[in-house]
């Protein structure tokens, strides 16, 4: 037996007391070297991932929000995004503990969120992948028509706003020459449409944008360019037909739709190559408020077929194409030619009556009367009938004949 049991009893409890220090010791040494495993909390699942998002509120889709619940401090959770086999964003977040957000802004599409997380946190790594779809939310449009051309300022167009969203507001601009109309207004329909009224001719443009009250990221308009075209003249022709023999006939244009200012001419020309010519002098005709004139063409030729016609031109302002994308293939206007005609035809003139003089009737031979008997000095007293004289007449010629020819043949012997 130990004389001194009270020391052994001592060194005793030193020795227990030395040993329980040690195994704290070394227990603390085991907890820093292995923090993970010391605290790990329950193993975490792929289901504490899960992706939001991608609605259409108005025009614009939400963006996908991927959210991961009970993370692990500092351990780094990888996101990316692929579509179609491409990856077209990565974003990388440290976890905290709890739940950690992210949001990507994108077109709207099928996508492939791959979430990971390495090894060394938890009791294993941690990812997967989740399907997810933006939506394709209405892409506002808008569309003109033409109503009416100009004359002045009274030209008319159709607006036309297409996929738009009941409810949601919008402005809208209407910009031309000297000419501005627009406001806000709220969408009662997918379609809305408003009429342009009283619009100069020239080009012009019409904006409309998606106005949300709250602003988002993606911004929604349309814009399209489009003309009035000044009115075309018109024509109509009265032809005053030629009414004597070698005379002309005439005739007068009557002119409407004319543009103020616009300088016209005029003319009448044959209508056919075979009476090729032209047959008045072009008159100069200047458009005034009226938009109407009259015009004296002059003497015309009768007999053939006629054009008459009207021709000007009218210049547009010079075009400047706006800031903004899109708008189509508008091709502005420039020189506007304005032309009208109208084929009438002249008649021939009446031709020339002649009336034939008239061939007086041969006025008959009148018989000689029988002078009187004491008239033409003695007379032989008439005996037998007149047979008798006219023998004794032959009688006579004959007795004076014979010498004559009784001498010729003396004559030409003697020469």
């Amino acid at each position: 037996m130990d004389p001194k049991p009270g020391r052994w009893t001592s060194r005793l409890r030193a020795i227990v007391s030395l040993g329980a220090i040690a195994a704290l010791v070394a227990g603390g040494i085991a907890l820093f070297a292995a923090p993970a495993e010391a605290f790990a909390p329950m193993k975490r699942e792929f289901e504490n991932a899960a992706v939001t998002g991608g609605q259409c509120i108005g025009h614009a889709p939400t963006p996908l929000t991927v959210e991961i619940t009970a993370t692990y401090p500092d351990a780094p959770y990888d996101i990316v995004i692929w579509s179609g086999g491409v990856q077209v964003d990565e974003v990388t977040r440290l976890g905290d503990n709890s739940t950690i957000s992210t949001s990507f802004t994108l077109p709207a599409g099928d996508y492939v969120v791959e979430i990971s997380r390495p090894d060394g946190y938890g009791e294993s790594s941690f990812g997967g992948t989740i399907p997810a779809t933006v939506a394709a939310c209405p892409d506002l449009d808008v569309a003109t028509a033409p109503l009416a051309c100009s004359l002045g300022d009274d030209g008319s167009t159709l607006i036309t706003f297409t996929s738009m969203v009941p409810g949601e507001p919008y402005l809208f601009d209407v910009a031309g020459p000297a000419f501005s109309l627009g406001g806000p207004f709220v969408a009662a329909s997918e379609t809305e449409q408003r009429e342009i009224v009283s619009m100069p001719p020239g080009n012009y443009t019409v904006y409309v944008q998606w106005s949300p009250e709250e602003p988002t990221q993606t911004a929604m308009f349309d814009w399209v360019a489009f003309a009035v075209e000044p009115c075309q003249p018109a024509i109509e022709v009265a032809v005053q037909q030629c009414t004597a023999a070698g005379g002309t006939a005439g005739a007068t244009a009557t002119l409407s739709n004319l543009e103020a200012g616009v300088e016209y001419t005029v003319g009448a020309d044959a209508a056919t190559a075979t009476d090729a010519g032209t047959f008045a002098t072009p008159v100069p005709v200047t458009g005034d408020a009226s938009g109407a004139a009259s015009v004296d063409l002059g003497a015309l030729p009768p007999g053939l077929d006629i054009v008459v016609h009207v021709d000007g031109a009218w210049q547009a302002a010079p075009w400047e194409e706006p800031p903004w994308l899109g708008g189509g293939n508008f091709v502005p206007l420039g020189t506007v030619a304005l032309a009208a005609s109208e084929t009438t035809s002249t008649s021939a003139c009446p031709a020339v009556i002649v009336t034939p003089t008239p061939t007086p009737s041969p006025s008959p031979t009148p018989t000689p009367s029988p002078a009187p008997a004491d008239a033409a000095g003695p007379q032989l007293a008439a005996t037998g009938t007149d047979a008798g004289g006219a023998l004794l007449a032959v009688a006579l010629l004959i007795g004076l004949g014979a010498p004559a020819v009784m001498l010729a043949p003396r004559r030409r012997r003697h020469s």
